[in-house]
């Protein structure tokens, strides 16, 4: 404890403010809700957090309605990436707001975060986390590492020019059980610490642009956006105790074996907590995270009004189907003239020969 306290001193944090970043939409409210709640109630200072959560512009409003139900004030804003070929990973590892993490350099003005994704429980002190990280040297990131290098895609066997590549940017490539691995350590990026100053003076988000860039024409890795940050730091990056990012899969027991005493569980994979009913998770689903869920789903299955837009393409159907119709009745003289087809249509709609205002308005 009084480490602790000499490395808060030292950073000459002491009451300021602790920035926690979550990013996601929509699709995966329920795990923003649990993870924001969560943390808020293992932390013993709640009001040195600083919630941001980052989300895509359609959902800004309905992910700042239930997440503001949730925990009260807190900081949505939209991402909207730069142009990106994301390469051939899972859907769920291409997602836009999966490189949210990579861009918070340039989303927030802060000098360090920490940074969790939507499918994690908090267990442990968040504040803890942020205070200790990033203090003994200077580094940009810090992260749980994993126990295996970071393996590249099954095609650089076989891909000269990938190698060559990887070797001319100081990545060395070893042959493992069928596949090539470089000989950094991979790490999960699912829980990150990151000092946004360094990063900025390290011009990280360069470099992962880069990786991502030769990605897409040399196939180098897989797995969404993990690999590129692995790659771009070379292994300079904190090593943070196992227990700040202990990895589950849902209904899975027990916990990994490495971890002990787990402060953040990261329910990993394809399959979400929310969607299989994982009992660690739902015991952190309470009934004021449901009814603001609930109060969400209801407002949502309300049809909203058509759009101008929408009216705009129906007005284009409509008349291309039209004139579409009074072309080949006037080229193969079908048995019906233009003001007979009018007059049906009329008829149809319910509006007479005079009527010619309610026709128009009901084309456009």
């Amino acid at each position: 404890m009084l480490v602790w306290w000499w490395l808060i001193a030292r950073q000459g944090v002491g009451a300021h403010f602790v920035d926690v970043v979550l990013a996601g939409d929509a699709a995966v409210l329920p795990g923003l809700a649990v993870a924001a709640s969560s943390l808020l109630d293992a932390t013993s200072a709640p009001e040195r957090v600083r919630l941001h959560v980052v989300t895509t512009r359609n959902d800004l409003d309905v992910v700042n309605e239930v997440l503001t139900c949730v925990v009260g004030d807190l900081d949505v804003r939209p991402f909207t990436p730069p142009h990106l070929k994301l390469g051939r990973a899972p859907a769920r590892l291409t997602a836009e707001l999966n490189y949210a993490r990579l861009f918070l350099p340039d989303l927030l003005s802060v000098r360090k975060v920490v940074y969790l994704d939507a499918d994690v429980i908090v267990e442990g002190d968040v504040t803890e986390l942020h205070d200790t990280a990033l203090v003994a040297r200077r580094q940009a990131v810090a992260a749980v590492a994993r126990p295996k290098p970071l393996r590249l895609a099954p095609s650089v066997k076989r891909n000269a020019a990938a190698k060559l590549k990887l070797a001319e940017l100081g990545v060395n490539v070893t042959r493992g059980h069928g596949r090539l691995s470089t000989t950094l350590q991979d790490f999960n990026a699912g829980v990150l610490v990151i000092d946004l100053k360094e990063w900025r003076s390290l011009n990280l988000t360069r470099s992962v642009l880069r990786w991502m860039r030769l990605n897409d024409g040399l196939d180098i890795y897989t797995k969404g956006s993990n690999p590129p940050l692995v790659l771009a730091l070379k292994d300079d990056f904190e090593r943070l105790d196992q227990r700040w990012n202990c990895p589950a899969r849902p209904k899975s027991t027990p916990l990994n074996p490495r971890c002990y005493n787990p402060a953040i569980v990261h329910l990993t994979g394809e399959a979400k907590p929310w969607d299989h009913h994982d009992p660690r998770w739902a015991a952190k689903l309470t009934p004021k995270i449901e009814d603001c869920l609930s109060r969400a789903r209801r407002q949502s299955s309300t049809p909203p009004p058509p759009s101008g837009r929408r009216s705009f393409r129906l007005f284009l159907y409509f008349a291309f189907v039209l004139a579409t119709v009074l072309f080949f009745a006037a080229r193969y003289s079908l048995p019906f003239s233009p003001p007979k087809l009018l007059s049906a249509l009329d008829s149809a709609l319910g509006t007479g020969d005079d009527d010619d205002d309610a026709r128009y308005c009901y084309y456009y």
